[in-house]
């Protein structure tokens, strides 16, 4: 559907944190070389977090924009695991974006 509204963040620390740190191979893949191929109308790959800032605040374009934001691995020592499963956290979303009904 390419929606021109649409942007695409991925955040990438090159690591699977939640599984004990292993590296991913995102270091050898250019994920804006992939969106731009898949179809977005731009894409961008940054370290830097004012870019970020900078691309979200750009007009819509003719189709959906992509990047990717490189980040540092690691995360909270306290972070606690989910509580809940993949079928809730799917359910969760899919009610978040139903629509409404009924007067407010």
């Amino acid at each position: 559907m390419a929606p021109p509204n649409l942007r695409h963040l991925l955040l990438d620390n090159g690591a699977h944190d939640s599984t004990g740190g292993q590296a991913t191979v995102s270091p050898n893949v250019s994920f804006a070389q992939v969106a731009a191929a898949c179809g977005y109308a731009s894409s961008l790959e940054t370290d830097a977090l004012s870019q970020i800032s900078a691309w979200l605040d750009l007009p819509p374009l003719d189709g959906p924009r992509f990047a990717r934001l490189l980040t540092r691995p690691g995360s909270p020592a306290d972070l606690p695991r989910p509580s809940i499963t993949p079928v809730d956290v799917k359910t969760r979303l899919m009610q978040h974006f139903a629509p409404q009904t009924g007067a407010p």
